[in-house]
C-alpha cells in the first residue's frame, strides 16, 4: 500500500477498530434502518465548499483493516460515509458512522475520551507504516479540550512522531476530532507531513458542520 493510501484508510477507518472486544449478549432491535443510516451518513461530511484551496481526493475502495485485537467498544454500526481533501502534504478527511442503538454511540465516546485506545493507536500506525517499510519514532500525544454545538459528547487528540524511510525523514502530525449526535459518530481528521496542520478551531468548525448535517438529516 502506497504510503498516503495507508495513512488516509488508517486516519480515517482504523481508529472505530481501536477499543475492547464486548462480550456477546443478545441484542436489542436497531433503532434504525440501513438505508437511513445510509442517508444520515452521507449528508454528515465535509464538501468542497467548507474547504477552499483543497482538492477533494476521489473515493478509495473500501478495504477490511486488520487491527488485531483492538476491536471498537461499540458497534454495529449501520452505515459509514468518509469523505477526503488535500492539500500538497496536507490531508483532512471526514468519516461518519451511524449506529444501531444510541448506546453504543455513547460506548465509543466514552471510550476514546477516557484514551483508553491510545496504545492500541500507535501500535497500528506503527504497524500500518510498516507494510510500506517505513518506521515511526518520536511518537507523542495531547489531549484536546473540544466543544461542539448540537453534539452529545465531543473529544480532541493531537499526535506528533517522526516517519523514517531510506535515508530521510519526515515530521509528521494528526489532528483527530470526533463527537456524538444521536445514533451517529463524526469524526474530522487532518494529516500532514513536513507541514502545519490546521488549527483546532479550524478543525473545530469543520466538525461543528458535519455534526449539525446529521442533526438536520434525523440523527
Amino acid at each position: 500500500m502506497r504510503l498516503r493510501t495507508a495513512f488516509v484508510a488508517l486516519a480515517l477507518l482504523a481508529l472505530p477498530a481501536c477499543g475492547k472486544e464486548a462480550k456477546p449478549q443478545a441484542a436489542p432491535s436497531p433503532e434504525i434502518t440501513r438505508s437511513e443510516g445510509a442517508r444520515i451518513a452521507q449528508a454528515a461530511q465535509l464538501r468542497s465548499a467548507d474547504m477552499p484551496g483543497y482538492r477533494k481526493e476521489p473515493p478509495e475502495e473500501s478495504t477490511d483493516d486488520d487491527g488485531g485485537t483492538c476491536l471498537r467498544d461499540g458497534g454495529p454500526f449501520v452505515a459509514e460515509a468518509e469523505t477526503t481533501f488535500s492539500r500538497g502534504r496536507l490531508f483532512v478527511g471526514s468519516t461518519t458512522e451511524v449506529a444501531e442503538r444510541r448506546e453504543l454511540v455513547e460506548r465509543d465516546l466514552d471510550y476514546i475520551v477516557s484514551g483508553d485506545f491510545l496504545p492500541c493507536w500507535e501500535a497500528f500506525v506503527t504497524s500500518m507504516v510498516a507494510e510500506d517499510r517505513f518506521s515511526l519514532t518520536g511518537w507523542s500525544s495531547r489531549k484536546l479540550r473540544v466543544k461542539v454545538p448540537k453534539s452529545d459528547g465531543a473529544f480532541g487528540y493531537v499526535f506528533r512522531f517522526t516517519l523514517r524511510g531510506g535515508k530521510g525523514s519526515v515530521p509528521g502530525r494528526m489532528l483527530f476530532l470526533g463527537a456524538a449526535a444521536g445514533l451517529a459518530e463524526m469524526q474530522v481528521m487532518a494529516l500532514a507531513f513536513g507541514t502545519e496542520l490546521p488549527s483546532t478551531a479550524a478543525a473545530t468548525g469543520w466538525l461543528t458542520k458535519v455534526t449539525r448535517r446529521a442533526r438536520a438529516a434525523g440523527a
